[in-house]
């Protein structure tokens, strides 16, 4: 059971390196797939689109946050990374169907990486502890600036909304964990 949360952190990696090849192969035709804000079958999107990007850097420019911070709540959150991993995927992707422009297609797993880093923030202020305010404070230090940068609508084609959406669904899932731990504790 230790394992698991880091067996899921590189399963999660590999699918979406293996989509993404595999997309190359199919023209980008699995992009289709990615969260159409308020069509029945843009819901799908809220689990494919992740895994789906639409270029080498768009790609490398999820995966490296998503690997530091997944690892990171997995190593102080280990008890509960599958339901924060979750909740944030959930929460951010059904925010983007909901909240996104119409006619619009999301895909990338930058809503995710938001709200990791939303959650580790969150969760470091929240629970007022050593270590978790540490890890916020070194996300905020070292993402803070492409944070902020993903916030602004400076670029058309990116997804500001799944952006928003991720952040606060961290910060949601951050508040639901001090709230469950409390209770438990």
């Amino acid at each position: 059971m230790q394992q698991l949360p880091y067996k899921i952190i590189g399963s999660w990696a590999a699918i979406m390196w293996g989509a993404y090849f595999f997309n190359l192969v199919l023209l980008n035709n699995l992009n289709s797939f990615g969260i159409k804000p308020r069509e029945a079958f843009g819901l799908i999107g809220i689990v494919t689109s992740p895994f789906l990007h639409g270029s080498f850097f768009h790609i490398i420019g999820n995966t490296i946050p998503f690997l530091v911070m997944a690892l990171l709540i997995a190593t102080f959150y280990k008890n509960n990374f599958i339901d924060i991993l979750v909740g944030i995927t959930l929460l951010s992707g059904f925010s983007t169907w909901l909240l996104g422009a119409t006619n619009s297609n999301h895909i990338g797993a930058s809503g995710v990486v938001f709200g990791l880093a939303g959650f580790m923030i969150g969760a470091g202020f929240l629970t007022k502890k050593f270590i978790p305010m540490g890890i916020a404070m070194a996300v905020i230090f070292c993402y803070g600036l492409p944070l902020i940068a993903g916030l602004v609508p400076l670029r058309s084609g990116v997804s500001y909304i799944g952006h928003w959406a991720g952040l606060f669904s961290g910060v949601g899932m951050s508040y639901l964990y001090k709230l469950t731990n409390t209770m438990n504790n």
